[in-house]
């Protein structure tokens, strides 16, 4: 079975294919206006499928985006309560970066 719907954003359109028994194969078909759109859409399509697989063979996972940094600021910012004098300040600066590490930056560029 083959759902068709927009998300709740209205960016996108999402397909939901369902209804294949586990160790069936199925065929998707790709289309699109340009070769350049199929074969982005064909990566895509690989990349989702792979994350798919690996989660299925490897449930635990790491969280990215910064979640390692922000959770060592995190603990840092704890320990540097229990510092005294300018270490605290020196402790509480590399939480703080820490955390500016884990931001995303948007970069300018400038063109002539």
């Amino acid at each position: 079975m083959i759902q068709s719907r927009n998300r709740t954003d209205g960016c996108d359109q999402l397909i939901k294919f369902s209804g294949v028994a586990a160790g069936q194969a199925c065929t998707v078909v790709l289309r699109g206006a340009t070769s350049q759109m199929v074969e982005e859409a064909e990566r895509s399509l690989h990349d989702a499928l792979s994350v798919l697989s690996q989660t299925v063979k490897e449930t635990r996972v790491t969280l990215g985006g910064g979640c390692a940094e922000m959770l060592m600021s995190c603990q840092v910012d704890e320990a540097a309560r229990t510092v005294r004098g300018k270490k605290a300040l020196a402790v509480e600066g590399f939480a703080r970066a820490l955390r500016q590490e884990s931001l995303p930056r948007q970069g300018v560029v400038k063109r002539s």
